[in-house]
């Protein structure tokens, strides 16, 4: 059975069958002498998976082409580490900084990333892996597509690798390769993951293919978004702003936005299967468990690429950090850039004391009435037009809540306004880009920050981020000039002198003041 989806339902109901046959049958109750795992992917020894690298026109592939390139694979070397089970198998393009033969350029990219993988603390990536090097420009060579056939070919042969659940993913060039590649290559791959990478020829005359094949973009401008727009795939894009172009193959594969141990990427890739670590103990202990936790399942295999929920009601004391805001505010002094900068920097360090933190989400808002403090709803599954997704915040409205925590009231849209705006927005650009100060914004079409602190050379700021959360991070002055960033004074918010204050106001004027009056402020506050 090809079709991955209707292969897992298969199994699972022949498994259903023969376990109602063998209780039929089962006369004595007996102790198993190794305790059953319901996900096959935990029976395998991980242990020995190790990168080897075979140079040019070498090792096992040339029982398979002539000619291959230096190639890379990640797996055993003793096939009974598998212990019978076929794993997914991922072809991996690299970039054009690893153009060459000379085979060391296991120090980046997915090669570094695997090498390093213990140190996530994620679960193992349940798959065997094949990497050709190509020593030209591009991937569209004839003996890079007979390289790559022909590591297919290996890996299914040696590995008995799941034939339905082959990955084609690269990065920058290579993502431009998982392009080029797999449309000629179509009845070959399940799965595509292009890094920082795209280009729109190639979705006309193969739309369909890209409309329908199951796809992951990730990259750190939205540069590379005109594929999936094209494709009409724009949200299987995935922004990470502020990580470098050599950064997104090591976000991509790490980025666990659960806190469940498992890579969100891999999760989306192999669904519950990915619960290697949780499976094996299960194993260990006898019981049995295939559920695992965190997550969810169904037999139809949709909720691979459905949002984990991760309520914040289940993790944090809501009342207690709220009444720590509101004791921050009043500490550093209402309506000051001072009570501002402790509200961002006390929200992320409570909640990262209980092991949790408010997921990024596109267009995600406070929620009108749920203004103030913790938003219950943050972490759950909502449905935003007409989409399921995890609730949170973007970078906007968190910076929005942020100064409406210390009394002050920013008009959401006005945020978003052109150089000829900003006079009635009431803040002013700075003439240098280090001008700073905390409490200050630092602001393009695309993002919005917080200054936390001015460290010379580099800005310590607040804010929600495309990599999956509100964080507090650095930004160096260099990084934001490249990026088209400028930096705001926001004197006139603070000290209530701003123009047309009364269109700043999120809700009502409030008799023409930047200020809300503390008759507004929740009970909490004391006021």
């Amino acid at each position: 059975i090809k079709d991955s989806t209707k292969k897992q339902e298969y199994e699972a109901k022949l498994d259903a069958i023969k376990k109602i046959i063998g209780d039929q049958h089962q006369t004595t109750p007996s102790t198993p002498t190794t305790p059953s795992v319901g996900n096959e992917y935990a029976k395998v020894n991980y242990n020995n998976f190790k990168w080897t690298t075979y140079k040019q026109k070498t090792g096992p592939l040339l029982e398979y082409y002539d000619n291959p390139v230096t190639y890379f694979v990640y797996g055993p070397e003793n096939v009974s580490d598998l212990n019978g089970v076929s794993l997914p198998l991922i072809v991996w393009l690299h970039g054009r900084g690893e153009i060459g033969t000379s085979g060391n350029i296991l120090g980046s990219g997915l090669f570094k990333v695997v090498s390093e993988w213990s140190k996530y603390s994620l679960d193992t990536i349940p798959a065997i892996i094949v990497a050709p090097q190509t020593p030209e420009q591009g991937w569209g060579h004839e003996r890079n597509f007979k390289t790559i056939k022909a590591l297919i070919s290996y890996a299914k042969d040696k590995y008995n690798i799941d034939s339905s659940n082959i990955t084609l993913m690269g990065h920058s060039m290579g993502g431009s390769g998982v392009i080029s590649i797999s449309r000629e290559m179509q009845d070959t791959y399940s799965a595509l993951v292009i890094m920082s990478a795209g280009s729109g020829t190639s979705v006309v005359k193969y739309a369909d293919y890209f409309s329908k094949i199951k796809m992951r973009g990730f990259a750190e401008s939205n540069d590379y978004k005109y594929f999936f727009t094209s494709a009409k795939r724009e949200s299987d894009f995935v922004l990470y702003s502020g990580v470098s172009h050599g950064g997104i193959p090591q976000k991509a594969m790490t980025e666990d936005t659960n806190k469940d141990g498992i890579s969100d990427l891999i999760y989306w890739l192999y669904g519950e299967k990915s619960k290697v670590k949780t499976q094996q103990s299960s194993a260990s202990s006898g019981s049995g468990n295939s559920s695992g936790t965190g997550g969810s399942s169904s037999s139809s295999g949709s909720s691979s690429s459905a949002p984990k929920a991760n309520p914040i009601t289940d993790h944090v004391d809501i009342d207690a950090v709220n009444s720590k805001l509101a004791s921050v505010v009043k500490s550093s002094g209402l309506y000051t850039r001072e009570a501002v900068v402790a509200v961002a920097t006390t929200l992320v360090s409570e909640l990262d004391s209980y092991g949790y933190y408010i997921p990024y989400q596109l267009g995600g808002m406070y929620h009108r009435g749920k203004a103030w403090g913790l938003n219950p709803e943050w972490g759950t599954v909502i449905e935003h037009k007409g989409k399921m997704v995890l609730s949170g915040l973007d970078c906007r409205n968190f910076v929005i809540w942020t100064f409406r925590q210390a009394g002050l009231s920013l008009k959401r849209g006005l945020m978003y306004d052109s150089e000829a705006m900003i006079s009635k927005r009431g803040d002013n650009k700075y003439s240098d880009i280090s001008m700073g100060k905390p409490g200050d914004t630092i602001d393009a079409p695309a993002h919005l920050m917080l200054i936390v602190k001015n460290n010379g050379s580099s800005y310590t700021v607040a804010e929600s981020n495309g990599v999956g959360r509100v964080r507090i991070f650095d930004w160096t002055y260099d990084k934001l000039r490249a990026d088209g960033y400028n930096v705001y004074n926001m004197d006139g918010i603070y000290n209530n002198t701003a123009a047309l204050c009364p269109l700043v106001a999120a809700d009502r004027p409030y008799s023409g003041s930047c200020h809300i009056p503390k008759s507004e402020f929740p009970a909490y506050y004391g006021f």
